[in-house]
């Protein structure tokens, strides 16, 4: 189809060449003819032009002889007085602006006279001028120079001998003449519009141009031009020292006899003599154009008509279902001639193809897993939506494309995945359907994920002909497998280790209080004395161990407050810097203030565990940074997809070790540590990730070997104003109310009935929630406490004060616990309920009980957390 539309054009086009090209000769011919006459005449003119220049030139040099033999004849010159000749010769030159000084020198070239004061005594005689004079006898005329006289101004040296009456010559007359003067003259010159013309020295040099430019002066001609006008015959097109090409013609200005003083180069642009036949001739190519354009237009407006207008529309329907685009039309009426036939048949199979493969897009498209089609070589050759995106290309990429290069990865080292090891194309080669799960398919940035897939060869006539690749990617559905498996595990290491720790807390309860009750009935300096301190301080160590866990398992109490993460850092930085050493350089960056709401004793609890292990990983001292930011809710979600709204930031990082891919995947589980033993506990991280995640944020980490740590904690930003700090009160002090105090350990209840009734109160005490109902009811007297444990057999302290403010109205609690959520996060005793969590010394239960009696009304308080506990 090409070819012949090709053909029909080039029949035309040689049409109207045939009528064309004869008559543009004829014009061509003329043309020459023409340019050839006007190159003359511009030949002439420049000639003309070198030849006046060259005149007023021979003038300049004429009249600078004049002077000089003017000059030689002064008696002051003759007598060689030298300071009456420089006076002499000083209102010559004062009268002239041709030349920058007037004098005279000795035969042994030594200035014994100047019209410039005070330069007497110079050599001269490495000047040409003078040497020429000197050696000839006769008038001189130099080449360019730079005065030393006159402060360096561009001359051309001129110089006369002047002898003696013997004949003998006894002095050299000068007259340096001013290239400037030159010029002058050159600028006063009636030339031609873009005409050019220069003057040289007898070297080349140029000391005088037209157009002027002053950086040229002083320096030499192209080579082209310098031998041209060294040369001195006829004209040449040459380019101009501004690089346009003109028609040059040259002349000499004779100087000393058979000498020649100065050259003269003038040239006109080559382009203004041929102008007029150039534009006769453009005018004329023009015009017979347009005819031939006519002519072809009509020749092609017919042909268009009956025959390339459809066979056109039938090439670009045809490349486009040849593209897969199966809506393609003709578009024009079909007629009733065979091409008009030709173009209803054609769009009546475009229409079958259309309506089969919207059949079959509408199936591949719909579904969900990618599918690729290949040939018997292995090429694509369709793929559906699913299958692109999964490889992280388009449809029009793959098609076409090597399926196995496309689909699998290479190895480490860079090579190719040899075909015959491609399970994929292994169906093909056997005849067999292949179904494999984990084979790596890569994606366009070189990515891999694990597919599952099945291969299905084609067969047509009992010869494989292609093959269909059906596969979908499994590594998000791994990825979720993977996290719900570590979330489990992590659930039940945090419930054991909430379990341990209200367990422990109701020992460590007892043994702290028992401790403190011996440590005060001991008598000042007992020997004693020493060892019920170390089991105090035994019980605070494993307290602290037990506020680990519950913080891991995210069952401890948190009091948040708004607060400022800068301030919570600046606090801590004095104890911070001790902790660390002297090899360890701590670095504190505040870029903002950091506001949240969060419980500031957990943030220091977090802050420390993080410095500590990062002290730890860095053995041999270093660098460790602690920084507050903020980030807007845009920067936030930039920076990960998973946070929304503006969050604050607390970064620790330093210089250490670093973590491998295995350790980092473990640094948050309990226990785990990389510490020698007896070193650590592995509830550092553990913990600061339940203080956070209790805290509403989440934390990220960022380390590699070799290269340090980056911990992060995130926490939403809060706008309300900063809180103020919570005041404890200076002692515990006692009372005489009644209390009703309700616990199943018995130890604990036992030390507890102690305190309370050695500080005054009343106290009756039951071990369940049962009992504890009976004894209330069996007493006549008011009620002013309830101290209860949170977890009981039967009814829980919660359900037990509310049974009880209903009996009892007005009835104020005090709750008790090892900790203070429920395995499914619920807090077991809301936010403002008096709380006391175990382990508890003596005094922190007078403290806490006094505190319940003294607080505002909380007639509402127990009911409503039995409301969120039912």
């Amino acid at each position: 189809m090409s070819s012949l539309l090709a053909s029909l054009r080039v029949r035309l086009l040689f049409l109207v060449l045939v009528a064309v090209v004869p008559a543009l000769g004829i014009l061509a011919y003329a043309a020459r003819d023409q340019r050839r006459l006007l190159e003359a005449g511009v030949e002439q003119d420049a000639h003309e032009i070198a030849r006046l220049l060259a005149e007023r030139n021979a003038g300049v040099i004429e009249r600078a002889r004049g002077l000089l033999i003017g000059v030689s004849r002064l008696p002051s010159l003759r007598a060689r007085d030298g300071e009456r000749c420089s006076d002499d010769v000083a209102p010559i030159l004062a009268e002239t602006d041709e030349y920058v000084n007037l004098g005279a020198v000795s035969p042994d070239g030594e200035l014994f006279c100047s019209a410039a004061a005070g330069r007497t005594g110079v050599n001269l005689m490495d000047r040409d001028h003078v040497r020429a004079a000197v050696e000839t006898g006769d008038f001189a005329v130099g080449r360019y120079l730079v005065t030393r006289l006159r402060g360096g101004i561009p001359a051309i040296g001129v110089a006369l001998p002047v002898r003696s009456a013997d004949g003998r010559v006894y002095a050299i007359a000068i007259a340096p003449l001013d290239v400037r003067a030159l010029q002058r003259d050159l600028d006063a010159a009636e030339l031609p519009a873009r005409a050019s013309a220069v003057i040289v020295d007898k070297d080349g040099t140029i000391v005088a141009l037209r157009p002027y430019e002053r950086a040229l002066v002083g320096s030499k001609l192209p080579d082209a031009l310098r031998e041209a006008v060294r040369v001195h015959s006829g004209t040449r097109r040459l380019p101009g020292l501004d690089g346009v090409e003109r028609i040059f013609a040259f002349h000499e200005v004779l100087g000393p006899p058979g000498g020649v003083a100065v050259r003269v180069a003038a040239g006109l642009p080559a382009d203004d003599a041929y102008a007029p036949v150039d534009r006769i001739l453009r005018r004329s190519v023009l015009a017979f154009g347009i005819v031939a354009l006519l002519a072809l237009v009509a020749a092609g407006l017919a042909a268009e008509h009956l025959l390339v207008r459809k066979l056109r529309a039938l090439m670009a329907a045809a490349r486009r279902i040849a593209a897969g685009d199966y809506s393609a039309r003709v578009g024009l009426e079909p007629g009733r001639e065979e091409l008009g036939q030709l173009i209803s048949a054609f769009d009546e199979m475009a229409h079958s193809l259309e309506t089969l493969s919207g059949q079959n897009r509408l199936i591949l498209d719909a579904v969900g897993e990618g599918i690729i089609g290949m040939d018997r070589e292995g090429r694509i050759v369709f793929a559906n939506p699913a299958a692109a995106r999964a490889l992280g290309r388009s449809v029009a990429e793959l098609v076409g494309g090597d399926g196995h290069a496309l689909v699998h990865p290479a190895h480490a080292d860079g090579s190719p995945h040899p075909a015959d090891d491609c399970r994929v194309l292994a169906a093909m080669r056997e005849g067999t359907l292949r179904h494999d799960i984990d084979e790596a398919f890569q994606r366009r940035d070189g990515s891999t994920f694990p597919a599952e897939f099945v291969a299905s060869p084609l067969v047509d006539g009992g010869a494989i002909v292609g093959l269909v690749l059906a596969f979908r990617d499994v590594g998000e559905r791994r990825r979720l497998e993977e996290q719900l498996r570590h979330a489990q595990k992590m659930e039940a290491v945090g419930q054991l280790a909430g379990g341990v720790a209200h367990d422990f807390n109701n020992l460590l309860t007892a043994i702290v209080s028992f401790a403190r009750l011996v440590q005060e009935a001991l008598p000042p300096g007992h020997a004693s004395h020493p060892d019920v301190r170390e089991i105090v301080s035994a019980a605070d160590r494993a307290a602290a161990l037990t506020r680990q866990l519950l913080a891991f398992s995210r069952r401890q109490r948190l009091a948040p407050r708004v607060i400022e993460l800068a301030g919570v850092v600046r606090g801590m930085e004095p104890m911070l810097r001790r902790m660390i050493g002297e090899r360890v350089t701590l670095e504190v960056v505040i870029r903002a203030p950091g506001t949240v709401l969060a419980d500031p004793g957990q943030l220091e609890l977090a802050v420390l565990n993080l410095t500590v292990n990062a002290r730890d990983a860095m053995p041999d001292g270093g660098r460790l940074v602690i920084s507050v930011d903020e980030r807007s809710a845009a920067e936030a979600s930039a920076e990960d997809p998973v946070l929304s709204g503006p969050v604050a930031l607390l970064s620790v990082q330093d210089g250490g070790v670093g973590m491998d891919e295995a350790t980092l995947a473990r640094a948050f589980e309990p226990f785990f540590t990389t510490k020698p033993l007896g070193q650590g506990t592995g509830l550092g991280l553990a913990t600061v990730h339940g203080i956070v995640s209790q805290s509403g944020g989440t934390i990220r980490v960022r380390s590699a070997p070799g290269q340090g740590s980056e911990f992060r904690i995130i926490l939403p930003r809060h706008a309300d104003e900063l809180a103020e700090p919570p005041r404890r009160p200076a002692s515990a002090g006692g009372g005489t109310e009644t209390v009703l105090l309700v616990e199943d350990d018995d130890a604990i209840r036992a030390i507890a009935r102690r305190t309370l009734l050695g500080a005054g109160y009343r106290v009756l005490d039951a071990p369940s929630a049962e009992s504890a109902l009976t004894a209330a009811a069996a007493l006549h007297g008011p009620l002013h406490l309830l101290v209860s444990d949170v977890i009981l057999c039967g009814l829980n302290g919660c359900d037990l004060s509310r049974e009880l403010e209903r009996r009892r109205p007005g009835l104020r609690a005090l709750f008790m616990s090892g900790y203070a959520r429920h395995t499914s996060g619920v807090a077991l005793v809301p936010a403002g309920v008096p709380f006391l969590p175990k382990p508890f010394a003596p005094d922190d239960l007078l403290r806490a009980v006094r505190d319940a009696l003294d607080a505002p009304s909380l007639d509402s308080a127990p009911p409503a957390a039995a409301q969120r506990l039912g």
